[in-house]
This record gives C-alpha cells, structure tokens and sequence, in this order.
C-alpha cells in the first residue's frame, strides 16, 4: 500500500508525523473482488497530503489518471524522489555482516 506518500507531492507522512492526508476513491475504483485482500491498493484509489486533499475530493466523479491530470495543471508536476540505495565501502559492508 502507498499510505505514506501523496502521490501528487510524493510527499511522506511516514517520515514527517505533522503531515497528514488521506484516500480519495475516483470513478474508477473497484474494491478487491469477493473480500479478497491485494497487496497494493486497487485501482481507483490514490493518497493525498493534506495541501491536496481538497482539491483530489473535488475531482473524485472522474477516473483517477485524469484527475492526476487536472491536479497536475492546477498544482504543477513535482519531481519523483529518488530512491538510491547507499552506496557502502567494502569495509562497511563486511562490518554490517557483525553488528
């Protein structure tokens, strides 16, 4: 699940608790079908902090990907972060094999 970030602002509630948001279920949201549990959110389904909330809601009688759209031209593109993983030194790494 992507519970954490907005998916506007890639904002991250996880690393700043002030920050919080919430779901919005666009036309094009299909629960799991018979109560099946997935392990991502279902289509349809997108997360917003709360700058974007607002905006999301009032888009949310359309399918998500052109309301993506939409919020993008009233609120810009952000860039996507980066995820690089650390970069170690041989030494660094032998050494996390005994700590």
């Amino acid at each position: 699940m992507r519970v954490s970030l907005c998916c506007l602002c890639y904002k991250n509630f996880y690393e700043d608790e002030k920050l919080e948001g919430g779901a919005v279920e666009f036309s094009d949201y299909a629960p799991p079908p018979n109560g099946e549990v997935w392990l991502d959110d279902p289509p349809g389904i997108e997360w917003f902090c709360n700058e974007h909330l607002p905006a999301a809601r009032a888009l949310a009688y359309i399918p998500s990907q052109e309301a993506l759209a939409e919020l993008q031209r009233q609120f810009g593109v952000f860039p996507e972060p980066s995820y690089e993983p650390e970069r170690l030194t041989w030494w660094q790494w032998l050494r996390s094999w005994f700590i």
